[in-house]
């Protein structure tokens, strides 16, 4: 389900009112289409999920943009996925939006997207844009968001003002998804906490950059202030009731079960010494009654701070929600080496480490990466192919529990590449997230076409 203040209406006036100039100045389009199949290894585990087999993917992007004279201009990009057997199928508006340019400051109106991150594993500063949760291991998928954006630039640094007109529901699949945790609340009937989601929300960042002898500093500080991109559970409309509450509730609260609105440790402690494969499966096919979907309102203030010399990057970011619930912090830290010429070429290897710590509650939601450390390793061939293979590890430190990632892309001629994706969990029992998508590891063979 979509939630729009009307800013299509908005886009297509300005669109219609552009057309002379944008017929004047000439149109430049690209565009990607995908094409292949995934496997999945094992049969899913929850009740609805798919089985162990091959599923054609198909995807697409489209973007382009035109000058219209005296500062402005306009820029879309759109892209979606179909993948019908485990409903990876999306559609996503990630930019449609007019922009003009003045003498030191611009102004934005229409769907954008908004990348604030700088950490290579996974971002906690993307606030104001919903998720594509159809690869949620994936990292942040973001979808356009409605906005009026205005950008002041200055010797101080960057001040800029977003304005969120609507409010775009992530994409979270169904039953059939993987990746997912074995209860679902119902996404297609959702609560707001606020004003059914359809009040105004903003935000605010400052952005700057400066050197200090051979070396460079980027910082940034925002601020939101609206209802949260992510859905928790509630059987009430009240308040957050967790979706770990709901996951006992259809196990039937067993025995020495923590009692609602326990902490998450005390959760999984709880499923990794009592819980097994047949438990599990078996209440994923209850029904929890009136559990649904769930969005507050949060205040969120976020940081981050890359440093950066010769070869060498080091980076922070970080994230404090406050909810009528409670608070919480998110943050990554760490940073990542190139060495270049390696094995006497022109490859380059990176290594990249970082941490990722979250103390939320339960009522606030279950981390996926809450104490873990990320090693990935990338070899860029830095050839006329732009050939690459990455690697990349989760480590759960309390646990153990790890994540797998591997890809290796390139291109075939200028027109056709081919990528190689693969992803593997190793989790021993319930005790961590990564024990949800322990049957979900999977291959992928993609072709893509450019045009």
């Amino acid at each position: 389900m979509t939630k729009i203040l009307k800013p299509g209406m908005v886009m297509a006036g300005l669109l219609a009112a552009a057309s002379p100039a944008v017929a004047q100045s000439g149109l430049e389009v690209s565009g990607q289409i995908d094409f292949g199949t995934r496997v999945y290894t094992q049969d899913g585990l929850y009740f609805g999920q798919s089985t162990s087999r091959a599923y054609g993917v198909v995807g697409f992007a489209l973007d382009g943009g035109a000058q219209l004279g005296n500062g402005g201009d306009i820029a879309f990009s759109f892209s979606g996925l179909v993948e019908e057997g485990n409903d990876r199928s999306f559609y996503n508006i990630e930019r449609l939006y007019y922009r003009h340019a003045f003498s030191g400051w611009d102004f934005l109106v229409g769907f954008n997207t908004e990348n604030w991150g700088v950490a290579e594993s996974r971002s906690v500063l993307n606030v104001i844009n919903p998720r594509s949760n159809a690869d949620p291991v994936a990292g942040d998928g973001l979808l356009g968001t409605p906005m009026v954006n205005a950008n002041f630039y200055t010797n101080a640094g960057t001040f800029s003002a977003y304005l969120l007109t609507g409010f775009i529901e992530p994409f979270y699949g169904d039953e059939r998804s993987r990746f997912r945790a074995p209860i679902i609340p119902n996404y297609d009937s959702p609560i707001f906490e606020e004003g059914g989601g359809r009040h105004l929300d903003y935000a605010l960042r400052y952005s700057n950059s400066f050197s200090v002898g051979d070396s460079d500093i980027d910082v940034a500080a925002s601020y939101f202030n609206g209802t949260d991109r992510s859905a928790l559970c509630t059987t009430t409309g009240t308040g957050a009731t967790s979706c770990s509450d709901a996951i006992l509730t259809a196990l039937g609260n067993p025995p020495g079960s923590p009692a609602p609105g326990s902490s998450t440790d005390a959760f999984f402690a709880f499923l990794g010494a009592n819980a097994t494969n047949n438990a599990v499966a078996a209440a994923s096919a209850v029904m929890v009654p009136g559990l649904r979907a769930f969005y507050q309102e949060i205040e969120n203030v976020g940081v981050s701070a890359v440093f950066t010399r010769n070869d060498l990057q080091l980076r922070f970011e970080g994230s404090h929600t406050d909810t009528n619930t409670g608070s919480y912090f998110s943050g990554v830290v760490g940073g990542d080496y190139t060495w270049n010429d390696v094995f006497g070429g022109p490859g380059s290897v990176t290594a990249v480490v970082e941490y990722l710590y979250d103390d939320r509650s339960a009522a606030q939601g279950i981390p996926l990466f809450e104490d873990d450390v990320f090693l990935g390793f990338q070899y860029r061939f830095n050839n006329p192919l732009d050939a690459s293979i990455d690697f990349s590890v989760f480590h759960d430190l309390s646990t153990s529990a790890k994540l797998y990632r591997l890809g290796l892309s390139s291109r075939i001629t200028d027109r056709v590449g081919v990528a190689l994706n693969a992803s593997k969990v190793e989790a021993d029992g319930f005790d961590d997230p990564l024990g949800f998508i322990d049957n979900d590891d999977f291959v992928e063979l993609i072709f893509s076409a450019y045009f």
